[in-house]
């Protein structure tokens, strides 16, 4: 269920008469956005920043150099709370380390 539209406005208006509808609906929206709120806490990321990255790809620092990688996988490590993006066979960067070991721009990681 969406609550705005795709330019940013809401996408219902106040309306006095139907009072006890909108109080409804504004309460299902910030129950949506606590809970986009405790994702975004538990992967350490927001969801807007994690898409672009796999959509876009990402600028990753290594001790040589900073290089792009188009296809990126996010990834949960086993038993744990920690999530991964993995960028290339066995080598990943931690969702958590944002703006440290990976960026959505190399300029970023300067």
């Amino acid at each position: 269920m969406r609550f705005t539209n795709k330019d940013g406005t809401i996408c219902y208006w106040w309306d006095k008469r139907n009072e006890p509808e909108e109080i409804h609906k504004q309460e299902l929206a910030n129950q949506k956005l606590s809970q986009l709120e405790d994702i975004e806490e538990e992967l350490g990321i927001d969801l807007i920043t994690l898409f672009k990255a796999l959509k876009n790809g990402v600028w990753v620092k290594t001790k040589n150099d900073i290089s792009k990688h188009l296809t990126v996988a996010l990834k949960k490590r086993h038993h744990t709370k920690e999530y991964w993006l993995f960028y290339r066979p066995y080598s990943h960067v931690y969702l958590k380390d944002y703006g440290k070991t990976w960026a959505l721009t190399k300029e970023e990681l300067l």
